[in-house]
């Protein structure tokens, strides 16, 4: 596949998950989760701008192309959340799906920077290189999250800043 093909389909994987995020901000109850959806959701929509500037660097128009990987992220964590019995466990069924696509996404954008490195494309390697490190801050948080919600819930009795 064409590295303008797998530009359109990190495109695409990019506006599943801010949809995605959009959805998971309805449903959180925690403030420190809604921050970080909400946080994410933006940096997400500043990543799908930064790819149209990759598409300018090759000479392609911006489009998407269908990420099925991610459809089927994002298929999963609607069904595991839906599964939650109390808002506790949809809190912690969305902090594990966001680890989830947030792995997915780095190892994406880890793909196409080795073949943007391998094409001497400097300008579409430092703004992949940009937003791999959001992902990767953002599966760090999801993980330090899920991590605090399982201590509250087996130690409610103990105060946590989730």
């Amino acid at each position: 596949m064409a590295f303008a093909e797998q530009l359109a389909e990190l495109y695409d994987m990019e506006f599943q998950t801010q949809k995605a995020l959009e959805e998971m901000l309805s449903s959180a109850v925690s403030p420190t989760l809604r921050n970080a959806l909400h946080e994410h959701r933006d940096q997400t929509i500043e990543q799908t701008q930064r790819l149209v500037i990759c598409f300018d660097q090759i000479h392609e128009a911006p489009k998407r192309s269908r990420c099925i990987g991610m459809e089927g992220l994002v298929a999963e964590a609607h069904e595991i959340m839906e599964q939650a019995g109390s808002p506790t466990q949809l809190e912690m069924d969305m902090a594990l799906a966001m680890m989830k696509v947030e792995h997915y996404e780095i190892a994406f954008y880890t793909s196409l920077l080795t073949i943007a490195r391998f094409l001497d494309l400097p300008r579409v390697e430092d703004i992949l290189t940009v937003n791999r490190r959001i992902e990767e801050d953002a599966a760090d948080l999801a993980q330090e999250l899920l991590g605090e919600m399982l201590h509250h819930a087996m130690h409610p009795e103990k105060q946590f800043r989730w």
